[in-house]
């Protein structure tokens, strides 16, 4: 059975999106509804700098149409503040707020800092208090990470290993999950991706949904309205490629 394609923007709530994407006088309340009738999915960010309490995440889950999916980013007091130590309580405060989602919670995507080398030891203990329940994604952001026996740890524990693709940070197409998480992370002085570039990653999106694989893509050079314009581009290749097979 082929795996379902989600591909989307990291947020919705930019101002510099006004005019570029939504209505000049939309107010601001209207915009996540404008944005979930182009989009299928959207990665949640203010989660990672201030937790949200359920009640908030309640409030979206009402607000999105039927078959929406919200990604969310891990607090970075796990990630970052406490660099994966951290005890159960702080995993339980992430996940039960993200559960008030309910059937439409995606992945919980956790993100490293660039500074956080290979630490197995803090890693299995840390992938050791995941529920079995919700997927999870982790984004690795040093190059130490990217062996052989972190990919069979996440595997064990069906965490996918985040693709970024940012020249600056370190990439493998390493698969450990049955979903793809892919955060497109142009620089900001770049323009869009445009199609040119966008094409081998709809060839892989093609590919993976093929072998069954779910697929999450989230842009986040939101620059100018690139991301929307971007995802659009990806959405529209990847279509095309799947009426063509």
């Amino acid at each position: 059975m082929a795996g379902d394609v989600r591909i989307g923007c990291s947020g919705w709530s930019y101002p510099h999106w006004r005019k570029r994407f939504y209505p000049e006088k939309m107010p601001a309340r209207e915009h996540f509804a404008f944005y979930a009738h182009h989009f299928n999915t959207v990665e949640l960010n203010n989660s990672f700098y201030r937790q949200p309490p359920r009640e908030r995440f309640e409030a979206w889950q009402e607000q999105a149409p039927a078959g929406f999916l919200f990604a969310v980013k891990g607090s970075r007091y796990v990630t970052h503040i406490k660099r994966l130590a951290v005890e159960p309580k702080s995993i339980d405060l992430v996940v039960e707020a993200a559960r008030g989602l309910g059937d439409k919670l995606g992945p919980i995507l956790f993100q490293l800092q660039a500074n956080f080398h290979l630490d197995m030891e803090r890693l299995e203990r840390f992938l050791g208090m995941l529920p079995n329940d919700v997927r999870f994604a982790l984004e690795l952001r040093h190059d130490s990470w990217l062996v052989p026996a972190v990919f069979e740890l996440l595997r064990a524990h069906r965490i996918a290993l985040c693709i970024p693709d940012h020249p600056k940070m370190p990439k493998s197409l390493e698969i450990t999950s049955d979903f793809i998480y892919i955060r497109m992370h142009l620089p900001p002085q770049r323009l869009g991706y445009g199609k040119r570039a966008l094409l081998p990653w709809a060839d892989r999106v093609i590919e993976w949904r093929a072998s069954g694989l779910d697929v999450f893509v989230y842009f986040n050079n939101d620059m100018e309205g690139h991301a929307i314009n971007d995802a659009r581009t990806l959405i529209s290749l990847v279509a095309g490629r799947v009426v063509a097979t």
